[in-house]
């Protein structure tokens, strides 16, 4: 089967319920059928190794005390390396991608975000999902 947007499966972790709710709207409206969300890391980590999630949307910044998005993404790409990541954030630096970086993110997006910016983000990252490569971008 190929990998489209009406059969990827996406994880959201963020720690704000009321933009999960408003980003899993818009994942449906695009024609995402599969969300699942979490709101730490604890919950993120549980639900990348049993959904096992095509994509991880993951805040930057979460509540947790001990552990960030940054950690969530780390810990995912020690187990599977080629699991696409984007990382939202409504604050967004130069000093917080330096510490992304290494990552190598599929992408970037401020949480100021539109249908169409998020079709094309999840369109890129499947595609270089589907190709092995590892190209980010900016929203």
């Amino acid at each position: 089967m190929t990998l489209s947007l009406s059969n990827a499966k996406i994880l959201i972790v963020d720690d704000n319920p009321s933009f999960i709710n408003l980003l899993k709207l818009m994942l449906t409206e695009i024609g995402v059928h599969s969300v699942y969300e979490a709101y730490d890391f604890k919950q993120g980590m549980s639900h990348f190794l049993g959904k096992k999630p095509d994509i991880c949307i993951i805040d930057i910044m979460l509540k947790d005390e001990n552990k960030s998005g940054i950690d969530l993404a780390t810990h995912i790409k020690a187990r599977s390396p080629n699991t696409p990541i984007i990382f939202i954030s409504s604050f967004y630096t130069e000093e917080v991608y330096e510490k992304l970086r290494h990552l190598k993110p599929n992408a970037f997006m401020n949480k100021e975000l539109s249908k169409f910016k998020l079709k094309n983000v999840l369109d890129i990252s499947l595609n270089n999902k589907i190709s092995d490569t590892s190209n980010s971008i900016l929203f």
